[in-house]
């Protein structure tokens, strides 16, 4: 199981156990590859990490801007919404603030993919790499397939996620809150999940030996008189 199972229960957890939100990245990632905006200024490039998100309640994220200093408060609601074209959101906040208006640019009015899946694709990736969200934007070659080991999937009549780990097929339910809370530990639960199904197929397959695995014990010979007092532990 790629080593991580074997470490988990005695690791300290680190950072990228914890779920943090996929959305507020996905928000910064989208943003920053949709530049330059309307009145910024000619060094604007020079500042690789332009916009920090972050969540301020249940309903709104913030977005800051490093190179301006301007706040944007963007609802989750539209941030959700399919189709909602993000950079021209922000185009149209800039253009409003500088009064500097531009031919819209192609880029602006592309929208994110299936937003909604950002909160599934977090957990599938956390769960695999052990690694920040994030680091999901540029992953490439073999770490870009391997990921998909586990495929997780929105239920929402159930108001859960589907966490499948096809290596292993074993399928986890995931609350939705608890699958969008920043500080959920993915690993740790995983963990607690899969240890308790290793636990009760072993408990499964021993209940259903003739011998309750004995005979395994002693190279497949049990001697006719240690056999009777070795049932009696049972």
């Amino acid at each position: 199981m790629n080593g991580l199972i074997d470490e988990l229960d005695s690791s300290p957890p680190i950072a990228a156990d914890l779920l943090g939100n996929p959305l507020c990245k996905q928000v910064e990632q989208t943003l920053d590859s949709m530049r330059p905006y309307p009145g910024d200024p000619v060094w604007e490039a020079r500042d690789l990490d332009r916009f920090w998100v972050t969540q301020i309640n249940d309903e709104e994220l913030i977005v800051v801007d490093n190179i301006t200093g301007d706040e944007e408060i963007l609802p989750i609601r539209l941030a959700l919404r399919p189709g909602f074209m993000m950079g021209r959101w922000y185009a149209i906040k800039r253009t409003q603030k500088t009064r500097v208006r531009v031919k819209p640019l192609p880029r602006w009015h592309k929208a994110l993919y299936e937003p909604k899946f950002c909160y599934a694709k977090n957990i599938a990736w956390r769960l695999t790499n052990r690694e920040e969200f994030e680091e999901s934007f540029w992953a490439k070659g073999h770490k870009k397939s391997a990921w998909k080991r586990f495929r997780v999937e929105l239920d929402e009549y159930r108001g859960t996620y589907h966490v499948w780990d096809q290596d292993l097929d074993f399928v986890f339910d995931i609350p939705i809150r608890a699958a969008r809370d920043p500080r959920t530990n993915i690993t740790r639960w995983y963990y607690r999940r899969i240890s308790k199904e290793f636990l009760h197929a072993i408990q499964l397959a021993f209940d259903e030996s003739d011998d309750w695995g004995l005979s395994g014990l002693f190279d497949n010979v049990l001697d006719d008189d240690l056999y009777p007092h070795m049932l009696e532990l049972f």
